[in-house]
């Protein structure tokens, strides 16, 4: 049985550091990472950048699964960890809002990918954002709720931005 906590800072200083095994964030199904946390990821890790863009752009059907890059980090961290994993999440169709889609993360989508996730990474600490209620403007409540519901085979920390 997994933990749950949440911490305050910069959910990427924390990875680089070595607090996490694997770090997940929201992505839409277009290949961009160009705002949010996203757009800070591809910045500093351009490998998850690219294997995002190793996915067909505007596939649908990228929904509730996800990507993933290993970052090698440095060998002094306190806690001995010498990489982490990137978890591209597809949590959104869209990039932003629409008239259409006025609220593009979908919550089955985060359901079906956390389940993914919970079993591929059964065991490991993960550290995410408020994955899908930032720009995609979903309910946190309700996210928190499936994160909680799915990853119960993970230790989580939910980090609030805070900068340093």
């Amino acid at each position: 049985m997994g933990t749950f906590s949440v911490a305050h800072g910069d959910l990427l200083d924390y990875a680089t550091d070595g607090h996490f095994d694997v770090i997940i964030h929201g992505c839409n199904c277009f290949c961009t990472m160009g705002g949010g946390i996203a757009a800070s990821i591809s910045a500093r890790f351009p490998a998850a950048l690219k294997v995002d863009r190793g996915t067909t752009m505007g596939d649908k059907s990228k929904l509730g699964s996800y990507t993933s890059a290993t970052i090698d980090i440095d060998s002094t961290t306190k806690t001995g960890r010498t990489a982490f994993v990137i978890v591209n999440a597809y949590t959104q169709y869209m990039c932003s809002p629409t008239k259409e889609v006025p609220i593009p993360c979908d919550y089955d989508a985060i359901d079906k990918v956390m389940t993914r996730i919970n079993h591929d990474f059964a065991g490991k600490s993960i550290g995410l954002p408020q994955l899908g209620a930032g720009l995609a403007g979903g309910d946190w409540t309700k996210i928190e709720e499936i994160i909680r519901k799915r990853l119960t085979a993970c230790d989580v920390t939910i980090v609030l931005f805070q900068a340093s």
